[in-house]
């Protein structure tokens, strides 16, 4: 087995060759003690490859303006001694979004340490940019872990609701023993973002298991939060799916904080369990905006409940739908079918092109994404 300790030397075993007056790429006999031994000095150019790191954020609706927003991680290993010099980033969406600054809105660390510093920027010939690394020295077998950064404009002059992202497109890096340029491999997925002036969070206030009645029973309550700093938010559709064990149940209401939020009784949408609650009562107009630093809870109510099951007994499972894909609307410039959405809310602004509507993909709360499977919110199980 041969295996090299420095430029063009040998060890095979506990002998030690020398070989004098290679070039890379080159093949050879040494000798050293009377035995021979064929190496190769090709192997002295490191093999540098980076790809998505599994801590990698993925797809989330923020507040424009956010700064130092985790936009992707990134896994580097290489397999000789390598020093990393700088990455290009391709950026993905309207480069108005981006924080417009002469200094650097890009920024690459290495755990808590500042390892290079870049700008992304309207106006430029290309969305792709370079960004220089502080020669990070990567060892021999070993991985580093890169985290990537930016920053986001406010809106205006932002638009909001456009899917913001930066990918790795080229890693630059030599090979530390000879400086020979390295050769790298890899590419990148990140997800990004996606900008609003507000955003709501969304949270289930209990999923443990309650008893059913006969009659009228209260199913599930969820609370919609609007942070500090945000805008107000119109929540304009919510979705649950109720299914049912040994119950019949046929009509539905869900309550806020000034009473009913939908202008007729809630039913189950043809041929499935799931209801629907828009947000559309001409009376009660005020359950369906969240203000900026407030919470409202809103209650699933199910009325005309039949237990049928042996006993008087049955079970209800309530879960909050979760939409598995990004959609959003800008008023005025942009429409999409908001008819296929679970959920749909939307930002409040007298402009309309800082107006939108999205779903409930992306956003804080129970929706958070953990994985690439996206999953309904628990919420509520009940039994007699």
């Amino acid at each position: 087995m041969i295996s090299r300790s420095s430029l063009f030397e040998y060890t095979v075993g506990a002998l030690f060759f020398a070989a004098v007056g290679f070039s890379l790429g080159q093949t050879g006999i040494v000798s050293s003690g009377g035995m021979l031994a064929e190496v190769s000095s090709s192997g002295c150019t490191a093999t540098v490859n980076y790809s998505m790191h599994p801590s990698t954020p993925f797809f989330k609706d923020i507040l424009a303006g956010s700064s130092n927003v985790t936009v992707g991680v990134l896994n580097v290993s290489t397999d000789e001694a390598a020093v990393l010099t700088g990455l290009r980033v391709n950026a993905t969406g309207p480069l108005i979004n981006f924080a417009s600054t002469t200094g650097s809105n890009v920024s690459i660390w290495d755990g808590a340490t500042l390892v290079g510093a870049g700008r992304v920027y309207a106006g430029a010939a290309s969305p792709s940019f370079y960004v220089p690394l502080t020669n990070l020295n990567v060892a021999a077998g070993s991985n580093k872990v890169l985290t990537i950064k930016t920053s986001f404009a406010f809106i205006p002059p932002g638009l909001p609701g456009d899917k913001m992202a930066l990918n790795v497109s080229s890693l630059y890096a030599y090979t530390a023993r000879n400086n020979q340029t390295a050769v790298v491999n890899g590419s990148t997925n990140f997800a990004g973002v996606s900008l609003h002036s507000g955003v709501p969070i969304i949270t289930v206030v209990s999923t443990s298991t309650r008893p059913i009645q006969n009659g009228t029973s209260d199913l599930s309550r969820i609370r919609v939060t609007v942070p500090e700093l945000h805008a107000p938010v119109k929540i304009e559709k919510v979705t649950f799916n109720v299914g049912t064990t040994t119950v019949n149940v046929s009509k539905f209401d869900v309550i806020g904080p000034n009473g009913k939020v939908s202008s007729s009784t809630l039913r189950y949408k043809p041929g499935t369990t799931l209801v629907e609650v828009p947000f559309d009562n001409p009376l009660n107009t005020a359950d369906a905006l969240v203000l900026t630093n407030t919470t409202k809870e809103y209650l699933l109510r199910a009325q005309d409940v039949q237990l049928i099951g042996a006993n008087g007994t049955g079970a209800v499972g309530v879960r909050l739908k979760a939409d598995t894909s990004y959609r959003f609307g800008r008023i005025g410039l942009q429409t999409d079918s908001k008819n296929n959405q679970y959920v749909v809310w939307s930002t409040s602004s007298s402009t309309p092109s800082t107006q939108i509507w999205a779903n409930s993909y992306g956003l804080p709360g129970c929706f958070t994404l953990t994985s690439p499977i996206i999953s309904d919110c628990p919420a509520g199980a009940f039994a007699r």
